[in-house]
């Protein structure tokens, strides 16, 4: 067995790699770590997190699985296998636009927001394809699910609130309003995108599902949905799951 110096060297291994964003090299060392150490939760999200960046989804999910099985999931857990998957199916449809951005933000943020700007069925909220559209009394566009956050308080692109355009400047003095949850779909658009983009779309709708289930900690059905999201990209186009950026 390695001694203690040697397994930190070889995680701090694994972590410089997957900082480098080889996820292959990453994912090799940790299931080395494992082999050598035994079952780990940390361990095998770790593992579960290079595998799911380098588009081998399979073996996510069963790291995933295993790292359920020693310690329930928490939402969070799960946040970059549904974008990731959600990239990967924008990936093999070629959506002229850019592939998402990973939750945890990251150096390109920026680069990525200017360039769902320049892309008008972006959402500037989550830089995905609009999904379920809703438009403010400002005119501006955005996914309902973005909207109805409560962390949402403002239009992103300009400052009205979603609460109404009229408030004018008195409002500003006082506390933002929150998003109002009856904001009506824009039926046009919506059968747009399901039109021109129906892959997309169906996996954003279970993206969103197995989000929900996470959150109720149904977690067993939440990479069922997710495994159902990633058929969609394998059957969308030639070859493999396609990589995703980190």
């Amino acid at each position: 067995m390695e001694a203690p110096a040697a397994r930190t060297e070889m995680l701090e291994l694994a972590d410089e790699a997957f900082r480098a964003m080889n996820y292959e090299l990453a994912a090799d060392i940790y299931e080395c770590q494992l082999l050598e150490l035994g079952p780990q939760r940390a361990l095998y999200l770790s593992k579960a997190g290079a595998l799911t960046r380098c588009g081998r989804f399979t073996e996510a999910f069963e790291a995933y699985r295993s790292a359920a099985e020693l310690e329930r999931l928490r939402p969070e857990d799960l946040s970059d296998l549904l974008d990731c998957i959600a990239a990967n199916v924008r990936l093999k449809e070629a959506l002229p636009q850019a592939a998402g951005r990973l939750r945890h933000g990251g150096p390109g943020q920026e680069k990525e927001e200017e360039a769902a700007a320049s892309e008008p069925l972006s959402c500037r909220i989550c830089l995905e394809l609009l999904f379920e559209p809703v438009s403010l009394p400002c005119g501006h566009t955005f996914c309902r699910r973005c909207v109805e956050e409560e962390t949402v308080t403002e239009c992103k692109v300009c400052p009205l609130s979603p609460a109404g355009a009229g408030a004018g400047a008195a409002s500003s003095s006082s506390s933002p309003a929150k998003p109002r949850a009856h904001l009506g779909l824009t039926v046009i658009l919506c059968n747009l995108l399901e039109k021109w983009f129906p892959l997309e779309c169906r996996a954003r709708r279970l993206q969103l599902e197995a989000a929900t289930l996470a959150e109720h900690g149904d977690y067993t059905a939440a990479l069922g949905l997710c495994e159902q999201a990633l058929s969609l990209g394998k059957g969308s186009g030639a070859g493999g799951p396609a990589p995703v950026p980190g």
